[in-house]
């Protein structure tokens, strides 16, 4: 008959061994590479078309998206609207937009679902 502090150091192997491979396995299982729901890129949005559509040119105040402005006269008056990515997106491609970084409109992309 083998040793009781024998029996408890193999039973203690056993168990830290099968709780790393559940763990393991967990994390495998939940990694993001395995993950299909990639969104699709389908375009880049056209902040000048979006203006012009309205009557409007395309005013950058800066370098990010959020100090950029639609201008122009409308009824006589100077009018301004804020630019929303989002409705730029929605509106060319019925997407959804992603900013890939904050300096420049061509770092914008309209992303598709999947």
């Amino acid at each position: 008959m083998t040793s009781p502090l024998l029996r408890m150091l193999v039973g203690l192997g056993f168990g830290f061994a099968g709780a790393f491979a559940t763990i393991t396995g967990i994390e495998w299982l939940d990694d993001d590479r395995l993950s299909t729901d990639v969104p699709t890129v389908v375009g880049t949005p056209d902040f000048d078309g979006y203006c012009e559509v309205r009557g409007f040119r395309l005013i950058e105040l800066g370098p990010s998206v959020d100090r950029w402005r639609c201008g122009g006269r409308l009824a006589g008056f100077w009018t301004v609207t804020p630019v929303d990515p989002q409705d730029v997106c929605r509106e060319q491609f019925a997407t959804t937009a992603r900013e890939l970084d904050r300096e420049g409109s061509n770092r914008w992309s309209c992303l598709a679902s999947p």
